[in-house]
C-alpha cells in the first residue's frame, strides 16, 4: 500500500512540476496551458493511452508529431487567442477515388458550413475513370454536386481537368494548389496552371510533402509549364505570383491577421538568406535571382 501511495505521490508531483514548468517560462495563460497539456498527457498514457499507443506504431507517430506541433504554438504565441489563431482547421476528403457519395453527405452534415474542404482532385486519370464509371460524372462535377466547392476549398493537383469543370471552379470560387514535384514523380502528368490562371482562378504553389523547400518547388512549377507548353517564356508571372501572392491570399481565408506583406500590424515572416549577387539586384529582379540564383539551404535565419 506504501508503495503504491508513493507512486501515486509521485504521479502527482510530475503533473505539477509540468504546470510549474509552463509558468517559470512566464506569467502568461499559454505558458500555464502549455505545462499542463503535456501534464494531461502523462496522466493519460499513465491511465489508458499508452497500452493503445504501444499496439499501433503509425498511431504512436502521429500523436507524438500532433502533440509536439500543439505545444510548439501555444509557447510560441503570445497569448492564448494568438495559440488560437495559429491554429486552423480545414476538412480532409483524400482523393475522390476513396470517397463514396454516402460519405461526401456525412462530410458535408459533419462540417456544417463551418470550414472548407481540401481533396485530391484529378490527380491522375485513374481518378476521372472511377468518376465517370462509378458515378457517371467528372469528379469536379461531382463535388459540386455534394456541395464541397466553395470560396474556402481547396482542390489538389486539378491536372485532368476539362473546360466545363475550370469554368465550375471559378463559378465557385474555388482554390487550387498546383504541386509539380509530386506530380512528376507520381508521372500523373501537368497541372493546366495557364488555363485555371486565365479563368482567374486563386491558384497556389504546393508540394504535396514531397519538399520543404519553396523555392525547390517554383522552379520545377516554371520549367515543367514551359516544357508542358513547349515555350520559354511563359509561366513566369503566374508561377511568382502563386507563390508570392496567391499563398498568401489563401491563408487569409483561414487566418485573421494579414499575410505576405511587411508592414506593422501584419503577420510577415522575414527570411534571411546567405546569397552573394552576382549580377545587380534590385525590386525589379528579385524573382530572377530567387529563382535562378538562390535554394532553401541559403536561408539562414527566419524572423516571425
Amino acid at each position: 500500500r506504501d508503495a503504491q501511495e508513493s507512486r501515486g505521490l509521485g504521479d502527482v508531483y510530475k503533473r505539477q512540476v509540468w504546470v510549474l514548468t509552463g509558468l517559470w517560462h512566464g506569467a502568461a495563460w499559454n505558458f500555464v496551458l502549455w505545462g499542463l497539456l503535456y501534464a494531461v498527457l502523462l496522466t493519460a498514457e499513465k491511465l489508458f493511452l499508452l497500452r493503445g499507443l504501444q499496439k499501433l506504431h503509425v498511431l504512436n507517430h502521429v500523436y507524438v508529431l500532433l502533440f509536439v506541433t500543439l505545444g510548439f504554438v501555444l509557447f510560441d504565441a503570445s497569448s492564448v487567442q494568438d495559440a488560437a489563431q495559429s491554429i486552423r482547421a480545414m476538412f480532409g476528403g483524400h482523393a475522390l477515388f476513396t470517397i463514396s457519395d454516402k460519405t461526401f453527405d456525412r462530410m458535408v452534415e459533419a462540417n456544417n458550413g463551418r470550414t472548407g474542404y481540401h481533396i485530391h482532385v484529378s490527380e491522375g486519370m485513374n481518378d476521372v475513370y472511377d468518376s465517370l464509371q462509378n458515378y457517371g460524372r467528372r469528379p469536379v462535377q461531382r463535388l459540386h454536386d455534394h456541395g464541397i466547392l466553395g470560396d474556402k476549398t481547396i482542390l489538389g493537383h486539378c491536372i485532368h481537368v476539362n473546360p466545363a469543370e475550370i469554368e465550375l471552379i471559378q463559378n465557385t470560387h474555388t482554390m487550387v494548389v498546383n504541386n509539380p514535384e509530386s506530380n512528376m514523380s507520381n508521372a500523373v502528368g501537368v497541372c493546366p496552371v495557364l488555363p485555371l490562371s486565365r479563368a482567374g482562378i486563386l491558384l497556389g504553389l504546393g508540394t504535396d510533402a514531397w519538399t520543404n523547400d519553396m523555392i525547390e518547388s517554383l522552379k520545377a512549377a516554371l520549367c515543367v509549364q514551359r516544357l508542358n507548353a513547349c515555350l520559354p517564356n511563359v509561366a513566369w508571372c503566374e508561377v511568382t505570383g502563386m507563390l508570392f501572392k496567391n499563398n498568401a491570399k489563401i491563408g487569409a481565408k483561414y487566418f485573421p491577421d494579414e499575410l505576405g506583406v511587411l508592414k506593422a500590424g501584419a503577420a510577415a515572416d522575414i527570411i534571411v538568406m546567405d546569397y552573394k549577387p552576382y549580377t545587380p539586384f534590385s525590386d525589379e529582379n528579385i524573382d530572377g535571382h530567387i529563382l535562378f540564383g538562390m535554394t532553401g539551404k541559403l536561408c539562414r535565419t527566419t524572423i516571425a
